[in-house]
């Protein structure tokens, strides 16, 4: 699909190639909305202010955060903070 005459492409459904998870088939898109997400793995990374990258992971070995902090907080703006440094 696209919004401008292909100049780019705004969803693809086939082969992609990608220089961390190679070449594959499956859907690029910007966004993803559903109710159900179902997968064997998942990981989400963000570029970091200061050049690094923060990692959430999940698979068959549990569910990690590399290099970024975790807060949880309640109603209350109670806050718990897990920090890796």
């Amino acid at each position: 699909m696209t919004a401008n005459n292909w100049q780019t492409a705004e969803l693809v459904l086939g082969h992609y190639s990608d220089p961390n998870a190679g070449d594959g088939w499956g859907v690029i898109a910007k966004s993803l909305f559903g109710t159900l997400v179902a997968g064997e793995n998942l990981i989400i990374e963000s570029a970091k202010q200061d050049g690094g990258v923060s990692v959430f992971r999940v698979d068959a070995n549990g569910a990690a955060l590399y290099n970024a902090t975790f807060d949880i907080y309640n109603g209350n703006h109670t806050q718990i903070t897990i920090n890796p440094k």
